[in-house]
């Protein structure tokens, strides 16, 4: 008996091949699928509120590091700091180094497997955000926002 052979798949076929299994359909269309297997997870119950808030506990405040949490109810503080960002190449996109530096590792690996990333979104002033909530308050609700 021969052993299998161990393969090895690069960042970028993981990521696209967990990005087609969230695209396609669970089962085949016209093809007889084998009956499906359930299972079950317990977790605790907690709101999302709850997770929110014990997250928000234990991750990194500090604006100035790289892994710091912020959303609506836990804005940055001071409100108007503003990183030292880098512009991505061949885009409007500006990161801070440390993140320009592994987007650039990770569009390089994937273009070596022929797919091709573009950056479209990245630091926002104080400013620009408070506009774009602004626009999606009027056009959706505060809620939405």
């Amino acid at each position: 008996m021969t052993k299998p052979s161990a393969f090895k798949l690069s960042l970028t076929a993981t990521l696209s091949a967990a990005l087609f299994a969230t695209l396609l359909p669970a089962t085949p269309v016209a093809a007889a699928a084998p009956a499906p297997v359930s299972i079950q997870v317990q977790a605790p119950a907690l709101s999302v509120d709850a997770s929110v808030q014990i997250a928000a506990k234990k991750i990194q405040r500090n604006p100035a590091k790289d892994d710091v949490f912020v959303n609506k109810k836990y804005p940055l503080s001071p409100k108007k700091y503003a990183p030292k960002t880098v512009a991505i190449q061949g885009s409007n996109v500006r990161l801070r180094s440390s993140a320009a530096k592994a987007y650039n590792k990770m569009a390089k690996a994937a273009a070596k497997d022929g797919v091709k990333i573009r950056a479209v979104s990245g630091y926002r002033s104080y400013n620009r955000q408070a506009e774009l909530f602004n626009y999606y308050t009027r056009i959706y609700g505060k809620s939405y926002a």
